[in-house]
């Protein structure tokens, strides 16, 4: 990023008020017209403008799907869920996950590789940081350069955990997905063989629909596992299996009340043969 794109960076993380905002505008639309930006850094900048009014809400990992272990929990438990979950950094809780008591990073445990030192999560638990839900995004990653940390606990209007936000959370945001370090590829429907696939129960239901050729309609819910609760009208149990408009839905693995993976099957082709 060279000259102009610099300088309109450097003014949209400064404190922004109307006339600065007014003037982060005429420069973008300037500098584009002027090629002296690309479209593809225009377009970055309007990511990061648009952080300003952003909720952390909205982009957080929610509770449900935060990965944690207890402060008691061993060393190998955290190696664990590491191992499993692909993720780099495991919040740690006491009691309740309401009561988070720490980040553990995993390029801390290394030291203690092929060491007989048993520890416990609590041992080498770094302090966490919190943030408001209603803070914007843009703010939020100023507190995160301030105190060059890379993961916050988000509280909801009333003290307890409503998620957590990353640093790469707020990125995504600016220039679209990227991994975790760690983080293994995945995506949320994969095709298993011709008419099969593997699907996250956290899929945007319209996302679904254009990847399967389904019509799948909910004025109640946004996603699949959402909308496969719905037509249940029971909590969701491992191995149930129903059919809905010709797919065969089978839940692979549900975490407390909601589904977490699904393998739907095409078969509207067999029912009209």
């Amino acid at each position: 990023m060279e000259g102009k794109l610099k300088e309109i960076i450097k003014i949209i993380f400064g404190k922004n008020t109307p006339s600065k905002e007014e003037l982060i505008k005429e420069i973008i639309e300037e500098s584009g017209e002027k090629k002296i930006i690309s479209n593809d850094e225009k377009v970055l900048v309007e990511g990061i403008f648009e952080l300003e009014e952003t909720l952390i809400g909205e982009i957080m990992v929610p509770r449900v799907d935060v990965k944690a272990v207890s402060f008691d929990d061993s060393l190998d438990d955290v190696v664990d869920l590491i191992n499993r979950t692909g993720k780099s950094r495991i919040v740690v809780y006491q009691n309740s996950i309401d009561n988070i008591v720490g980040i553990i990073y995993s390029k801390d445990i290394l030291k203690f590789f092929n060491s007989d030192i048993k520890l416990n999560a609590a041992e080498i638990v770094r302090p966490p940081y919190f943030v408001p839900e209603t803070m914007t995004v843009l703010s939020a990653l100023r507190e995160f350069q301030k105190n060059r940390i890379s993961i916050a606990v988000v509280i909801d209007e009333y003290g307890g955990v409503a998620g957590i936000v990353t640093m790469e959370d707020v990125i995504e945001e600016i220039v679209g997905e990227i991994q975790d370090e760690l983080e293994k590829e995945e995506s949320d429907c994969k095709e298993l063989e011709k008419g099969t696939y593997l699907v996250s129960g956290r899929m945007n239901l319209d996302d679904f629909n254009e990847k399967l050729g389904s019509n799948f309609v909910s004025e109640d819910v946004n996603s699949i596992g959402g909308f496969v609760v719905s037509k249940l009208e029971h909590l969701p149990k491992k191995g149930e299996t129903l059919t809905i408009d010709g797919y065969e839905i089978k839940i692979l693995d549900v975490y407390k009340y909601s589904i977490n993976r699904l393998i739907v099957k095409d078969i509207r082709n067999k029912k009209d043969k």
